[in-house]
């Protein structure tokens, strides 16, 4: 069986109050809830995570095994949940709330210009202009100052809910902060 799997890039929705502790060097794990949890009856014990091979059927109906996914899994083959934030040497980039210039108001984020992007104001950083606020979920990759790798991945049940939690650091140096640039300019919505 193959341990390894492609180095990917993933996005995650931050809070402001976890982008603080990322950009202040306290925040070394994020926790979120597994998006299947597992059956409260009928499945073995829970592995993992690690890689693992689904079944897949074939349209002649011969099952075979999948390809290397990474995630946790029961030892009866019954259930499984592919951690949709990565593995061990991935990369997460942050999205948090955020604003473009103001002419950018009434352009949806894929219409906002590249360079424009690169120049966008972070709300955590306690300035906000006179411009549209806009949600984390919908920050596009160009607009994110943070890029986290993966160092660690394991679950842990709480409360009768299972978690991932992803243990982080920024790629190179350590630290997860890169330098916020918001400098203003003159453009308008991509034609």
């Amino acid at each position: 069986m193959s341990t390894t799997t492609a180095t990917r890039e993933r996005p995650i929705v931050c809070t402001a109050q976890e982008v603080r502790a990322i950009l202040d060097g306290r925040q070394t794990q994020l926790r979120r809830p597994l998006h299947k949890q597992p059956p409260a009856e009928g499945i073995g014990n829970i592995l993992g995570p690690g890689i693992y091979h689904p079944t897949i059927v074939d349209r002649g109906g011969m099952e075979g095994p999948g390809p290397d996914t990474f995630g946790v899994y029961d030892d009866d083959g019954q259930w499984c949940c592919p951690c949709l934030f990565g593995a061990p040497g991935d990369t997460l980039w942050v999205k948090e709330q955020w604003q473009a210039w103001t002419e950018f108001n009434d352009c949806s984020p894929d219409e906002i210009s590249e360079r424009a992007l690169k120049s966008v104001n972070y709300l955590v950083n306690g300035n906000k202009w006179d411009a549209r606020v806009r949600s984390a979920q919908s920050m596009p990759r160009a607009a994110s100052r943070l890029a986290l790798e993966i160092t660690n991945v394991t679950v842990e049940q709480d409360a009768g809910q299972w978690w991932w939690i992803i243990s982080i650091v920024a790629p190179g140096d350590g630290t997860a902060a890169a330098p916020a640039h918001t400098t203003k300019g003159n453009e308008s919505c991509q034609a």
